[in-house]
């Protein structure tokens, strides 16, 4: 149940990104330059971050040998 949870909060965070890059794209209110960053760090960078912080949390809720 844990990993469906995960999943379904994953895939509407990431449908939430896709909407939000495809209606700012469309859009002449900020610049292409400003598009391109805000698409590199929700593409790129933010899910490298998640994954370090959700992999130290796994690593610390499971018990070592």
């Amino acid at each position: 149940m844990k990993d469906i949870k995960g999943l379904l909060i994953y895939g509407s965070a990431a449908g939430v990104v896709i909407l939000l890059l495809a209606t700012l794209g469309r859009s002449d209110a900020i610049s292409g330059g400003t598009k391109l960053s805000l698409a590199l760090l929700l593409v790129v960078v933010l899910p490298i971050v998640l994954s370090v912080v959700i992999a130290k949390k796994e690593r610390q809720e499971t018990p070592e040998e």
